[in-house]
């Protein structure tokens, strides 16, 4: 089991993706999780003709507690 756990947001597995090097991060030996909305929120872009983004490495998490509101609006949930 990896000893580093990370949260990734959507931005950077998008980017990882268009240059080719998202399988990248399943080979560093460290835990990516998101949360749901992340996971909803590429497949919504698959679902909408954008490249599918699903990484077997990349775990879905629901989140422990509420998010801040001020941190609820640096979110972009589109």
């Amino acid at each position: 089991m990896p000893s580093e756990t990370i949260i990734i947001n959507t931005g950077p597995l998008i980017l990882l993706h268009k240059i080719g090097e998202l399988d990248v991060l399943g080979k560093l030996g460290i835990r990516f999780i998101c949360p749901p909305a992340v996971r909803e929120e590429l497949d919504a872009g698959a679902a909408i003709g954008k490249p599918p983004i699903n990484p077997s490495w990349l775990e879905v998490v629901p989140l422990s507690s509420r998010i801040s509101p001020v941190t609820e609006l640096s979110l972009d949930r589109n």
